[in-house]
């Protein structure tokens, strides 16, 4: 404000001095100013620089408009009918609306920290502000300012731009930070007999987990369960997945293998056998299984081998068993018996005799295992007994019979 007295003599009047006001900073082409009473002088708003349209000069409060230009300057004075005797001048300035605020696009990200884009300024100064969460600008005026401490979950973050007196303009940008999910645990490995099994991952804190079929096959009760129920599963290794997943964030997976085992083919152990020896020799109808001792007495050449000898057998029965294992399956087995006779009794048919009749006694042992039987290897005989040692015997033929 700039206040100029003038008087013909020199002296003015008690409360003749005029006071435009304080200078404004408006945001529009149109003003108030508002001057003092001018106690019995007469007031007057000029234009001294810039272009205005003052509504009503000779009033004390009067509305400025149309001005042109980045401000005005008004002169407020007061006149005692014809010499100006007071002036004081107001300066209106008027601020430009600022550059439409820009904060960028939203982000998701899988960290506490991130860089900002906003639009620069062209007129006006921006800053930066939080309106939830948390966040730690490097510089609160720039409009690509990196960002850190921000919290999991929504950040919303402002990007005002402000200019004078003028509306501030501002856009907010959300940040949504995901947590890295919890690390995935598929469980044991299975060895199984059946198409069926239940799994057993963890369960997922942060993330949703999902079981998927990386080899083998496999139908899923609920595919999002850690502990589904599995069918369909292929004989063989199934390589089976389990990923817990949470937003932009890297999956976390684990693979478990269930190893479905088949029933392995019944064997055949062979023909029972009937010798007369302590040693034979088993003929199993497959490998890859083992024999064992069932019954009676026997030691094994080599008892991983289908075909192998035996010896130190019992008179009698002995039993024994060709077994495949089963694995995770039921072991299948059979069984062959191998009976053992006894070596007969030496047999002595007597001492030989000479007669003169066709009929005689014979007189040879009796078995103690075994049995005894007579039959004609030359010349002519008929036996009383023909199992009996002592048999009788006729119709001898003249010479020898044998």
């Amino acid at each position: 404000m700039l206040n100029i007295q003038l008087s013909a003599v020199g002296i003015i009047p008690s409360g003749g001095v005029a006071d435009a006001g304080l200078d404004q900073n408006i945001c529009s082409n149109n003003a108030t100013v508002i001057g003092n009473d001018p106690s019995g002088f007469t007031s007057l708003w000029v234009v001294v620089n810039g272009t205005a349209t003052i509504n009503d000069p000779n009033a004390t409060s009067t509305t400025i408009t149309d001005i042109v230009g980045s401000s005005v300057t008004l002169a407020y004075q007061f006149f005692d009918g014809v010499d100006l005797v007071s002036s004081d001048e107001v300066i209106i300035t008027i601020d430009e609306n600022p550059t439409i605020a820009d904060a960028g696009t939203d982000q998701t990200i899988c960290a506490t920290t991130a860089t900002l884009a906003a639009n620069s300024p062209t007129i006006g100064i921006g800053t930066w502000t939080v309106i939830s969460g948390t966040a730690i600008f490097d510089n609160t005026t720039s409009p690509n300012s990196g960002v850190s401490g921000l919290s999991i979950g929504n950040n919303v973050l402002r990007w005002t731009i402000s200019n004078g007196t003028c509306t501030d303009s501002f856009d907010e940008i959300g940040i949504q930070v995901d947590e890295n999910p919890t690390i995935a645990d598929a469980g044991t490995d299975q060895t199984i007999c059946a198409t069926i099994a239940t799994l057993s991952a963890n369960s997922s804190i942060i993330g949703i987990g999902t079981w998927t079929v990386i080899s083998g096959t496999a139908i899923f009760d609920n595919a999002t369960s850690p502990t589904s129920g599995v069918s369909g599963l292929s004989i063989g290794n199934n390589v089976l997945r389990w990923t817990i997943s949470n937003g932009v964030c890297a999956a976390s997976s684990d693979n478990i293998t269930i190893n479905v085992q088949e029933n392995p083919l019944s064997p055949n152990a062979g023909i029972d056998q009937t010798i007369c020896s302590s040693t034979t020799t088993l003929s199993a109808s497959a490998n890859g299984g083992v024999w064992s001792v069932i019954l009676g007495t026997g030691t094994f050449t080599n008892a991983s081998l289908a075909n192998t000898s035996v010896s130190g057998l019992s008179i009698g029965t002995n039993t024994f068993r060709w077994t495949i294992p089963g694995g995770a399956c039921s072991d299948v087995f059979d069984e062959v018996s191998v009976i053992v006779q006894a070596a007969p009794t030496a047999a002595n048919a007597g001492v030989d005799q000479t007669i003169c009749s066709t009929v005689t006694t014979l007189s040879a042992n009796s078995p103690i295992i075994g049995s005894g039987l007579w039959s004609v290897i030359s010349g002519t005989a008929i036996f009383v007994n023909a199992t009996s040692p002592t048999s009788g015997v006729s119709g001898l033929s003249i010479g020898n019979n044998v």
